[in-house]
């Protein structure tokens, strides 16, 4: 069976930008140009690469998209795209500008030929500002009477985390309440470790303090024996600014090693023994860089996934690929729109998108009634179980 043979008939629209008071127009009008100058005043840039920048800041403004001229397969798609939607960063769907937008980045400063990380310096600076953080965590975690429910609520709130929304960590984001946890999952999560699992793989958000929640759940994991293999996804190339590339994934473990906190310390050298291992792994897929949701997952993943007891899905990107990117009313049915989905999913998300579902009318409305900027302002959280029944089909 194709994982396509799932797909929804009767799916909404495609979220776009042409809708004034929404989350994608302020993203294109306003986010996207504040990061262009993030990266051009972080980064040592020639004349040349400045130049480029600017004229990726000014298209936003002007709403015209170039062509793309790499002739790699999806790409050439994409020119096929931004001329069907006459070339408008508002009318392409809102996935597609923004993986457009992260790809211009990258040719702007040359990372294909350079290798150069426009965006390490923000990653990094967050992971080093975050360490006493995370050690105090992984203390109390530790002597916590439940680590694994500690460590799946650190894992939740370290998704706040996300440095194209939140460059400088905001106080009051961190709410780190049950209350603001809109779909709680948690004890069925407990419930499904009590029984030891074959394989657990994570799909990475940010790199920094979730990167570090990310490493202590997999390691608790292992170490319990709640799973004998950990498989970590990332991103084969810098995109959003804080996704995990395998670059950031090497640097966490060696920031820890080389810490003075022995908590740190002891922590980086049990990651690198359980890579030396295989009992952790880190992957990558040249699908991760392109504005496709999973249904669309190449064989070569769909395969994989079907030896996994567990996806951990992490944050909004993961979220709005997994149900895409659509106008999906919020009560529509989660378990029928992942119905394709080849494994058992535990989301774990902070809502910084306007992609939601699951909900029930009067959740949605208490929402609404407590505050208007729910979906969007990393406030909220969830924490849904979506377990698979192998026997049945979709």
């Amino acid at each position: 069976m194709s994982i396509k043979s799932c797909e929804i008939i009767n799916k909404p629209s495609e979220i776009n930008g042409t809708e004034d008071n929404s989350f994608a127009n302020y993203t294109i009008k306003h986010r996207l140009p504040r990061i262009v100058d993030e990266i051009y005043k972080g980064n040592v840039l020639s004349r040349e690469k400045r130049e480029k920048l600017l004229g990726l800041k000014a298209s936003l403004y002007n709403g015209e998209m170039e062509y793309l001229r790499e002739a790699y397969s999806f790409w050439n798609d994409g020119n096929k795209i931004i001329n069907q939607y006459h070339r408008n960063w508002l009318e392409v769907p809102f996935l597609f500008a923004e993986f457009f937008f992260y790809k211009k980045i990258l040719d702007g400063v040359a990372y294909w030929q350079n290798g150069n990380d426009p965006f390490r310096f923000l990653k990094e600076e967050a992971l080093l500002e975050n360490l006493d953080r995370v050690e105090t965590s992984a203390i109390k975690i530790k002597d916590s009477e439940s680590p694994l429910k500690e460590l799946i609520l650190f894992n939740l709130w370290g998704n706040q985390a996300d440095l194209s929304q939140f460059y400088k960590e905001d106080e009051n984001l961190r709410i780190n309440k049950i209350d603001k946890i809109i779909i709680n999952h948690i004890k069925d999560a407990l419930a499904f470790f009590q029984t030891p699992k074959r394989q657990v793989d994570f799909f990475l958000d940010n790199a920094g303090i979730e990167l570090a929640a990310d490493f202590m759940l997999g390691l608790f994991l292992i170490e319990r024996k709640l799973a004998h293999t950990v498989v970590f996804h990332g991103k084969p190339s810098p995109m959003f600014i804080s996704d995990v590339t395998y670059e950031d994934f090497q640097y966490t473990i060696n920031t820890f090693q080389k810490s003075e906190s022995p908590v740190l310390k002891k922590m980086g050298k049990q990651i690198e023994a359980e890579l030396n291992e295989g009992k952790i792994q880190f992957q990558t897929d040249s699908f991760w860089s392109l504005p496709k949701p999973f249904i669309e997952f190449p064989e070569s993943m769909v395969k994989h996934l079907k030896k996994s007891n567990l996806v951990i899905c992490k944050g909004d990107l993961n979220y709005r690929r997994l149900v895409e990117d659509r106008n999906w009313n919020f009560t529509a049915n989660s378990e029928e729109i992942t119905s394709y989905f080849p494994t058992n999913l535990l989301i774990l998300r902070t809502l910084k998108s306007e992609v939601m579902v699951g909900l029930s009318e009067k959740k949605v409305q208490e929402l609404y009634e407590e505050d208007r900027n729910w979906l969007i302002d990393g406030k909220y959280g969830m924490v849904q179980l979506i377990q698979k029944n192998q026997e049945r089909g979709c």
